[in-house]
């Protein structure tokens, strides 16, 4: 049976990342970076270290975008760097997605309030390692003594409906719309606030 996730689970597995990114040292893909006068180059992926928003969880009209990141020496395996990214950027949505199946209301599930809560709990943490990597990039610092790396994770409002269908079904599709924009919509005030 799994169990929610905890702080202590999330650091668990950023630092796991951590030491398989320090063990797995070796030269970083440096590109094409020039001379010393160029700038900080982008050295791989489509997504930019330097525009991520300030914020680790984003909404939007495709869904919920969750961001990881990391600066690194510039010797670091890149395939390795892109694995604690990605952890990190899966263990903010699943912070999120955990917080927000918290607060559902099950008032129109035949299920126990509690066994609805974690079972959805239950189907987010196995559908987190399946949800695709929406972009990665790296950036290579002019001087060469840095890399910093950032990936993102997508939650579509589909996405959604596939997690929370089996424990909706029997309430309707008013009541299952209703709990995948609670999922995947705006943060309320209280939330934002955090």
């Amino acid at each position: 049976m799994l169990r929610p996730l905890t702080r202590q689970s999330t650091r668990a597995a950023l630092l796991v990342a951590l030491i398989l990114l320090a063990s797995c040292g070796g030269a970083a893909s440096s590109g094409s970076a020039g001379g010393a006068n160029t700038p900080e180059t982008l050295v791989a992926g489509t997504l930019d270290p330097d525009t991520l928003p300030a914020r680790p969880v984003v909404f939007g009209p495709q869904g919920v975008s969750a961001f990881g990141q990391a600066e690194l020496p510039a010797g670091s395996r890149l395939q390795a760097a892109f694995a604690l990214t990605d952890a990190a950027a899966r263990a903010e949505l699943a912070r999120l997605l955990e917080t927000r199946i918290s607060t559902l209301t099950f008032a129109h599930v035949t299920e126990a309030e509690t066994d609805a809560r974690r079972l959805c709990l239950e189907r987010a943490q196995a559908a987190l390692p399946g949800l695709t990597i929406g972009a990665r990039g790296a950036r290579a610092a002019a001087d060469g003594t840095r890399l910093r790396v950032a990936s993102r994770v997508d939650l579509t409002p589909a996405e959604a409906e596939a997690l929370l269908g089996p424990v909706f079904a029997t309430a309707g599709p008013t009541t299952l719309a209703a709990a995948v924009r609670h999922l995947t919509g705006e943060a309320s005030d209280a939330e934002g606030a955090k």
